[in-house]
């Protein structure tokens, strides 16, 4: 036996064990590795495909800016065309609708005159009788 309290079959048993499961580790590491690389590469093509996209998308968004910034200009134009052909017709519904309030208030002071007029009639009616 030696001093470990083993025989030396025994440390040389225990030895193969420790070089078998040491490679063992290094094969599953070799293995992580691989796909580490693996993933590192499909990341790194993933990120080339999407930066060759920058350029094509931001031509994209700067014709989407300019087409906006056209359409606004267009719609001011529509916008001051119909003002242009709506506030006559405007001005001239306000200037009836005024002379229809006039005729409407001078209607009603009418009907209130008239009203006043049959009531003192009914009372002096009443009176007499």
């Amino acid at each position: 036996k030696h001093q470990y309290g083993c025989t030396i079959d025994e440390l040389k048993l225990d030895l193969l064990k420790l070089k078998e499961s040491k490679s063992e580790q290094v094969e599953m590491l070799k293995q992580k590795l691989e796909t580490l690389e693996s993933e590192n590469k499909s990341t790194k093509s993933e990120k080339d495909r999407l930066a060759n996209q920058i350029p094509d998308l931001t031509q994209k968004y700067e014709n989407a800016i300019d087409e906006l910034k056209c359409n606004s200009v267009k719609l001011e134009g529509s916008k001051s065309k119909h003002e242009e052909l709506l506030n006559p017709k405007l001005e001239k519904l306000e200037k009836q609708n005024k002379l229809t309030k006039s005729e409407h208030d001078e209607l009603a002071s009418i009907v209130m005159k008239q009203s006043e007029e049959i009531a003192l009639r009914v009372n002096a009616y009443k009176n007499l009788e």
